[in-house]
């Protein structure tokens, strides 16, 4: 279903993301306020309820898809019960933002998903399955060293761009010289957060980014947020007006407008590739 809003024309979300906690230290932080509370149980299920089985029609989709965030891993065990009902409704994946330790899976949740901006915390979160690495200005050495203790412990790491000016996102030169020194080490890194343009990442992978509801005790069933309009917006630069990749990058966070992230859009240049093909080395960013 399309959504006309002040941002234009949306798609209504097949993603749900619940913020189950009320404190979550480790965060990139999108824009949403810390709420007054956490959710109580009864609460998870009925948005759960409302964003499946209640937009289930003709006239509306309803999600499949359900990412929970400040939440602990005992608390996920504990909501075992709310899981299994969420596969009722509909719900084909789940994923959860953990805060605190992560040593073992939890039952019912397909993916933990853990920050590490320290090294110190990386056995913690040895039961990850997938570790976000920030990438700010003046911590890339951390970063790298983060990243390094992961995948040499056989994990998954991903090197994560904040989405906000505040948060101090690294420049794009710096980032992809970590990138090729990780590289020459036999050891590939994936970056979300930026373009291909600034990232170095391959052209052909790159697609829209997803909107997703955002509910919290403050912002619950018809009261919830949109993601991508109320708490984060993508634009396009000038730059972007000659790249072949229009209809497949979303741009960037408008809070990197006015850092030199900003200045460093370039349009890529080269044959646009299929993401089947293997020749797709021949598209490179302008210098």
């Amino acid at each position: 279903m399309l959504r006309f809003t002040s941002a234009g024309v949306v798609r209504d979300p097949t993603t749900l993301q619940l913020r189950v906690g009320r404190s979550f230290p480790e965060r990139m932080s999108a824009g949403a306020a810390e709420p007054s509370r956490g959710m109580t149980d009864a609460e998870i299920l009925a948005n759960i309820h409302h964003f499946t089985v209640d937009r289930a029609g003709p006239r509306q989709q309803g999600c499949d898809r359900l990412v929970v965030s400040a939440v602990t891993v005992q608390r996920l065990r504990q909501l075992e019960g709310v899981w299994r009902q969420a596969r009722q409704a509909g719900i084909t994946h789940i994923r959860a933002h953990v805060t605190g330790a992560v040593e073992q899976a939890a039952e019912g949740v397909d993916e933990l998903v853990a920050v590490l901006d320290t090294p110190e915390r990386g056995p913690s979160l040895a039961g990850a399955d997938l570790v976000l690495v920030p990438a700010r200005r003046g911590r890339l050495g951390v970063a790298e060293d983060c990243l390094r203790q992961v995948l040499a412990a056989g994990g998954r790491a991903l090197l994560a761009w904040p989405l906000r000016a505040e948060e101090q996102p690294a420049d794009a030169p710096a980032v992809r010289a970590l990138l090729q020194r990780l590289a020459a080490d036999g050891l590939v890194v994936r970056v979300s957060g930026g373009p291909p343009c600034l990232s170095g990442q391959p052209p052909e992978d790159c697609r829209p980014v997803a909107n997703r509801w955002y509910a919290d005790a403050d912002h619950q069933r018809d009261e919830a947020l949109l993601f991508h309009r109320d708490l984060v917006r993508w634009v396009k630069v000038d730059a972007c007006r000659a790249c072949p990749l229009q209809g497949r990058c979303s741009g960037i966070p408008s809070g990197w407008v006015d850092t030199p992230l900003h200045a460093q859009v370039r349009p890529v240049v080269g044959r646009i590739p299929d993401a089947t093909d293997s020749s797709s080395a021949t598209m490179k960013p302008q210098s």
